[in-house]
């Protein structure tokens, strides 16, 4: 620090919650012993529900919410919650569309924020994952065959992907059965259908919570 005339180290510790959770909470034992060294500042990314988990599987499931609450707060100083639900994706999202000569409108815009809203939700790194899927996806398309209406195609190309990675079930069983699917089909959902589980019922799925 003082060869390089600064005040402070700060070191980032990240994907503490892709550990086990036994050995996240393993690791921040060990970082107790450091936190205090002079100069020095922890910056720990972690989801606080993998460390509770952690905690119980170390200590027994009588360990409630507070004790978990309570190791954590010993550790950590200065708390900050990631906004998650209040991520705004629009701008993220057509900034990827534009990277990826996909042409859009504002309600076209509107139908692929509605697709990943409804699949698999706003994290920014699962939104990115997604869109590389898709461009994969696109490139060999263009390989393969010409396509009339492009901006449709592109679109439902989208829409496949976010069932697939969210409704898997689904996903699945519309591809198993695609010679037999037709429009008609799925025209039906909407004369009497009118709930998810009308729909498992009706596609051969009994799982609710799949849709």
């Amino acid at each position: 620090l003082k060869s390089e005339n600064k005040t402070r180290a700060v070191i980032f510790i990240d994907d503490l919650d892709r550990l086990q959770p036994a050995k996240a909470v393993e690791l921040l034992e060990v970082l107790k012993s450091f936190l205090d060294c002079e100069k020095c500042v922890y910056v720990l990314a972690v989801d606080y529900s993998v460390v509770t988990q952690g905690i119980k599987q170390k200590f027994g499931d009588y360990v409630d919410e507070a004790k978990g609450k309570s190791f954590f707060d010993k550790i950590i100083q200065l708390p900050f919650k990631m906004p998650v639900a209040q991520y705004k994706i629009e701008t993220y999202i057509s900034d990827m569309l534009d990277k990826m000569e996909i042409k859009y409108t504002n309600e076209t815009l509107s139908d692929y924020v509605s697709l990943i809203e409804s699949s698999i939700g706003c994290n920014p790194r699962g939104v990115k994952r997604l869109f590389n899927t898709y461009y994969l996806l696109d490139i060999i398309s263009k390989m393969n065959k010409s396509v009339e209406n492009k901006e449709s195609y592109q679109k439902l190309l989208f829409a496949s992907l976010c069932m697939q990675a969210e409704f898997e079930e689904l996903y699945n069983f519309i591809v198993s059965t695609s010679d037999t699917l037709d429009v008609d089909f799925f025209n039906s959902f909407s004369e009497g259908l009118t709930s998810n589980s009308d729909i498992m019922k009706e596609i051969g799925i009994n799982n609710d919570d799949t849709i």
